[in-house]
């Protein structure tokens, strides 16, 4: 899936020989995958990436169109939802043992887009400049190269698209239990009455 939706977007600028990589693959991405996820045709996706792209604007008409999109898109999918099942996040948040309402169905569909959207796209575009930027991961047939997990490793180690995304923190600290020190002897101790083994002689 997140292969088919990654070719989609390169072929749609490979041949022209230049791009923007941030505006025109990482931000759009993840965005696709998500559409996919919570079981929207592919043809939505552009519906909820102008939807973000107007909600990230300074503009407060475009904000404010950004979210009449956004809520556009939330009703068509939990319609659609309504009306067939599938096998996708959505469905399984309605059919959840616990019974969920419809706002709380849609508020975990956009907890799930706020933690993946922002933290994926800063990821892909932070792993771009690494491997772009590095001569490291320009190798040739001769002298070979790092893979790119190893970029991605190293962004999310060096330069990490998120510190932390909490939506619930604890009222209190949180004491750690204290663990009973166990009676059983542990391993490589001796017992009271025995003695250690001879010590092997060279030959």
């Amino acid at each position: 899936m997140t292969r088919r939706h990654a070719d989609t977007l390169l072929n749609e600028f490979s041949h022209v020989g230049r791009a923007d990589l941030v505006a025109q693959y990482a931000r759009r991405l993840p965005l696709m995958v998500l559409n996919t996820l919570f079981g929207m045709p592919d043809e939505c996706a552009d519906q909820l990436m102008s939807a973000m792209e107007a909600l990230m604007s300074t503009v407060p008409q475009a904000k404010q169109a950004g979210e009449q999109a956004l809520t556009a898109y939330l009703g068509s999918l939990y319609a659609m939802k309504s009306a067939r099942r599938g096998r996708d996040l959505t469905s399984w948040f309605m059919d959840h043992p616990h019974g969920l309402t419809a706002e709380e169905v849609i508020n975990q569909v956009l907890i799930t887009q706020g933690a993946a959207y922002g933290t994926l796209a800063g990821l892909i575009a932070n792993t771009l400049a690494q491997i772009l930027s590095d001569q490291r991961y320009r190798g040739t047939l001769t002298t070979g190269s790092l893979p790119i997990r190893h970029a991605i490793d190293e962004v999310l180690w060096a330069d990490p698209p998120l510190a932390m995304y909490s939506l619930h923190r604890a009222r209190h600290p949180h004491l750690p239990r204290t663990r009973r020190r166990s009676r059983r002897p542990r391993h490589g101790l001796l017992r009271r009455g025995q003695h250690l083994p001879p010590r092997p002689t060279g030959g």
